[in-house]
Parts: structure tokens; sequence; C-alpha cells
């Protein structure tokens, strides 16, 4: 995945293609040819657009207390270490270690690595408030909406619908040899159809069969579409855009009114889209006027910014600290923020963009901008979402906080997906002048 460059002159997001270079990957080697395959990652991990940093002494700490627990356990119980490792115990362990290393941060008992009982005694209580930030789901018209997904999450069972991996066209191998590998088990043998991601089959995943107590029901903002016998093109107008969005921002809204009015209590919130620009001003009051979106998700590498008034230019790209472009839709948005009484006094606008090389400034430091822009002026928070496609991500959340504009507050939670997903970055860890272990270092 290539990180971008912003062209000032074109005003778009140039594809940049220098991702790590040999000189760097020489440094390198891959994350599966560990010889300790750890529960957790006890190192950095690079996806191939920057150095990842050597392992600190901590992280070697807990790596090395990790295959301590290891070893003594599957002694105990007449298991191969690896098995171990690859089980309940071995999360046991590794929660442990980091409890030892790092202080206790989780409520973890070594009684469990030995006993499964114990083990399923102190999981997730059912009464536990989860929160669930970013879900999805298709409009009806969108018939094959979310199955590519599906399909590549259950394998080759997927036939007839999908005869290979859609992800993986050239049917490249991964590093277990595998190019269809199935990420979730309990997907194989369910047909695909369209109502796989869409409302009634959503409700019964989301709000049923897990224990999510609230979620925010979120969108995408259309970058292209194809109209008539056009070519597919940017969009000229939201009106042209709502023909390509997988659910519009009147649909998000309405599956969130329903969901909450069938619940009889607020299970369900709602993004508006955010399109940008003085030619879209007059669709974020719309939203907010017809809708009341609880917050904002928007895509400044998608073509959503609407510069001008010429009902024949096409839309573009966007970067959040432009005055002319951005700032007026930021300050519309916290103007009609501000009128309602019962709003929090954090006014959240989430954008997903994809991260940089840190040697460039460029998403991190347009977000930079805008984050001092309002800290300066006191003004409510501008929250940057960074999401990875397809990969265990970390929702690196920038916050700044009205009630104290002189810092900006960060939290951040980790979502490792399924465990049975396997794909893992070519050249992912730096090799560590510490470890003396063949094959570890170069």
């Amino acid at each position: 995945m290539a990180s971008r460059i912003w062209n000032e002159k074109g005003r778009v997001w140039d594809d940049d293609h220098g991702l790590l270079d040999e000189a760097q990957m020489a440094r390198c080697i891959r994350a599966d040819q560990s010889e300790f395959k750890s529960p957790v990652p006890t190192r950095m991990i690079s996806n191939g657009e920057y150095m990842p940093a050597l392992q600190t002494d901590r992280q070697a700490r807990v790596e090395e207390r990790i295959g301590e627990l290891a070893d003594a356990a599957s002694r105990k119980l007449s298991l191969e270490r690896r098995t171990f490792l690859a089980g309940s115990g071995g999360m046991v362990a590794a929660f442990v270690a980091m409890n030892e290393v790092f202080g206790r941060f989780f409520d973890v008992d070594l009684a469990e690595m030995f006993e499964p009982t114990v083990y399923a005694e102190s999981t997730t209580p059912r009464e536990m408030f989860i929160f669930d930030d970013q879900l999805h789901m298709v409009r009806g018209s969108n018939r094959a909406g979310g199955a590519g997904l599906r399909a590549m999450a259950k394998g080759p069972s997927s036939a007839p619908v999908f005869r290979s991996n859609p992800s993986n066209p050239k049917g490249l191998p991964d590093e277990h040899g595998e190019t269809w590998p199935v990420w979730n088990p309990a997907l194989v043998g369910i047909p695909i159809d369209a109502s796989n991601a869409q409302l009634v089959n959503f409700i019964k995943e989301v709000f049923l069969e897990s224990q999510i107590t609230i979620g925010l029901l979120s969108n995408v903002t259309a970058s292209s579409v194809t109209i008539g016998s056009e070519a597919r093109r940017a969009p000229k107008n939201v009106k042209e855009a709502l023909q390509g969005e997988i659910l519009t921002a009147g649909q998000t809204a309405a599956a969130r009114d329903f969901v909450n009015q069938i619940s009889g209590s607020t299970r369900m919130l709602a993004h508006g889209l955010l399109y940008v620009g003085k030619g879209n001003l007059e669709w974020i009051q719309q939203q907010t006027d017809e809708n009341q979106p609880d917050s904002w998700k928007g895509y400044n590498i998608s073509n959503a910014a609407k510069v001008d008034n010429d009902p024949n230019s096409l839309m573009r790209q966007w970067r959040h600290d432009d005055e002319e472009v951005a700032y007026p839709t930021f300050e519309l948005i916290q103007k009609n923020y501000a009128k309602q009484k019962s709003t929090s006094q954090v006014t959240t606008i989430s954008v997903c963009t994809r991260d940089s090389r840190p040697d460039h400034r460029t998403r991190s430091g347009d977000t930079q901008a805008i984050c001092r822009r309002r800290r300066e002026t006191g003004r409510s928070s501008i929250s940057s979402l960074i999401t990875r496609v397809f990969s265990p991500r970390c929702f690196s959340m920038i916050r700044c906080r009205r009630s104290n504009p002189g810092s900006c507050g960060k939290a951040c939670r980790t979502s490792a997906g399924p465990q049975s997903m396997r794909f893992l970055p070519r050249r992912s860890r730096i090799s560590s002048p510490r470890s003396a272990l063949p094959g570890r270092h170069r």
C-alpha cells in the first residue's frame, strides 16, 4: 500500500511508491520467520511503509518471560510449547508476562494457563458495556455489497458465487503457501447473498449475537461514480455521489432511528457524510437539519470536496488544513453543534486516511496543523481516525478538547480481527543486534 504526497498544484494526493528501499529492507526480516511464535507481538511490526523500531529492553523481557511460562506450562500439561502458545493458555502467559514487566494492566491469573474452566469463568462478563465505534452495512439496492469481504473471510466454500479469492486475483500464496485461507470457520457453509450485509442480518449479528451495547453506524463518501454511459469518474455534486454510496446519509440515520425505536433505548448512533468545500456546505446543513448526525465521517483521499459552485466541475481530494476548502465545513459543523443544547463539549469529525512514511510531512502533517489551529483558537475537536485495511488495526484518535485547549489527548485501541487471519507483512520487523539466534539478524 503506497503512501501519498500532496500535490499542491493539482490539489490531489499523488501516489508515492517509495516504500522501504532495498537498504532498509536488508535490515528487516519477515515476522513469520521469528523462531519464537508469541501469542502477541513483542516488538514493532511494519507493513512496509515505515522502518520498525528495534525491540526495547522491556519488550525483550516480555518475550523471554512468555517463553519461560510456556516452557513450564507445556511440560506440566504434556503439550508441545507451540501448541500451548497457540491456545488460550498462551494468551494468559502473554498477559501475565506483560503485567510483570509493565505493571498490572490485565486481570489475569496464572491458574488460567492450566485450567480451561478457570479461564472460562474469567471471560468477558455479559454486563460489560461495549461501544463499537465503526459499524457498516449496505443499502438494499447494492446487491453485491459486502460479498467480496464475506468471500475473502470464508474461503473456497464461497463457490459458486466466487470461485477464487476476490482479493487475490493473481493467486499469490501467503507465507503458509495458501492462496485463499479460511479466516472465520464459522462462516463456512453460510450462503453468500445480498442479505448478509443488510439491515435484518446487521441487527441479528450486532445486537443479538454479540455483546455490543451501543454501535456507531458509519458510511463512506463516494469517490467515483458511473453516470449513464460515461466512463467512471469523480462525482460533480452530492446528487451524483449519492448513487455511488454504499449507504446514504439518510439511510444511515434511518437505520439508527429504527434500531433505537424497536429497542426502546439508544443502541445506535449515526455518522453524517463529510463532503467538504463551499459547494457542499448546503448539503452539510441539510444533513444536520434532517438527520441530526451524532458525528461525521469523511475520507480526504476521496473525491469529496466541491471547491467551487461550478455545476460542471468535478469534486476532488482535500487536506484537513485547507482554510478555503476544509475550514468552512468544520466551522459550519461547529456552529450547528453549538446550537444544540444536548451536545457534548467535543465535536467529533472522523477522517479515514492512509498512514504516511515518517520522513514525509503528508497526511499526519495536515492533521497536526488542524489540531494546532483548533488548540490555539480554543475551538472544538477535530479527530483523525487513522485506519488500515485488512490488517490488525490501531484506531489512533487525536482529540483537542475544548475544555482544555492547551492539551491534545490521545486514546488508542487495537482490534486484531479473526484469530485465523494469517496475512503478514513481507518485511515486518527490524532485525535486532541484541539477538544471537541464527537468522534473527544480519
